[in-house]
């Protein structure tokens, strides 16, 4: 009997992302630098203040503004607790400030570029806490989705990862604008920018996830369930729901998957 939880607990894990057979590290060895520096499109970068700067680039490949604490459940269910921790959402990794170097994971980084990068293949779910809120984010394979996602990370607004009906993927990239360039305290650059390019996924009756936009009109399209449209227009309707907002997407989608959907079976 023990056995064969073990194998569903499994099998669990391998419908929502990657099983890593081996043991679990908490970041990549390696210097970080080294892994962001030798992409084709960012031939000069470098660390200042907190933030990623890339030569003749506005913007930073951060997420968000501020490093932050953190909870990670890992892929052979153990949890571990961080400090200073940010997404680079053009690269698709958490990453790690190392501010104190007698900080066990400090061997990885250099003063110059005091970067370390958590182990992408040995994390489940990581909750990025600010001052206000929970930054959720769960790793998902692309075996999950209709068309190929650009990331492996995703945010989502369930409370638990089984509900994660509404996903967004948070990515940022380089824009070349051909205009002239801009004088800043660091000299003349030019007009390339980091841009917000995030898109959502919903979770359709197949189990598989489709990307949307959040609006109406694209949400039901991308459910392609004529059958409970009306009742689900109904339950946007009596409960003031706007489609806009994340987390009234999955309200709506709690609904759709718990009630209206296990009606059918």
């Amino acid at each position: 009997m023990k056995k064969f939880i073990i194998l569903i607990f499994v099998y669990f894990l391998s419908q929502i992302g990657v099983v890593n057979a081996q043991a679990i590290r908490i970041v990549t060895p390696g210097n970080y630098y080294e892994d962001f520096g030798i992409t084709d499109d960012v031939p000069n970068v470098f660390f200042d203040d907190g933030e990623i700067i890339v030569k003749n680039t506005l913007g930073s490949p951060l997420f968000y503004s501020d490093w932050m604490k953190c909870s990670v459940k890992f892929f052979d269910g153990t949890e571990n607790s961080l400090s200073n921790v940010n997404y680079d959402a053009a690269n698709d990794h958490f990453i790690m400030y190392i501010k104190n170097y007698t900080d066990e994971f400090s061997k990885y980084a250099t003063r110059d570029f005091p970067l370390v990068m958590l182990d992408d293949s040995s994390i489940l779910q990581i909750i990025l806490l600010d001052k206000k809120n929970k930054h959720k984010y769960v790793h998902i394979s692309e075996n999950n989705f209709y068309t190929e996602p650009r990331s492996k990370f995703f945010e989502f607004f369930a409370d638990q990862i089984k509900d994660a009906y509404l996903l967004k993927n948070n990515h940022k990239e380089i824009r070349t604008n051909r205009s002239k360039s801009i004088s800043t305290l660091q000299g003349d650059w030019k007009k390339n920018k980091y841009y917000n390019s995030s898109q959502y996924y919903i979770k359709n009756k197949d189990g598989i996830f489709v990307k949307t936009d959040l609006k109406k009109s694209k949400i039901f399209q991308a459910l392609h369930d004529p059958a409970n449209r009306k009742d689900l227009k109904e339950f946007v309707k009596k409960n003031k729901l706007k489609l806009k907002k994340p987390r009234d997407v999955q309200k709506m989608m709690e609904y759709y998957h718990g009630v209206l959907l296990k009606k059918e079976k």
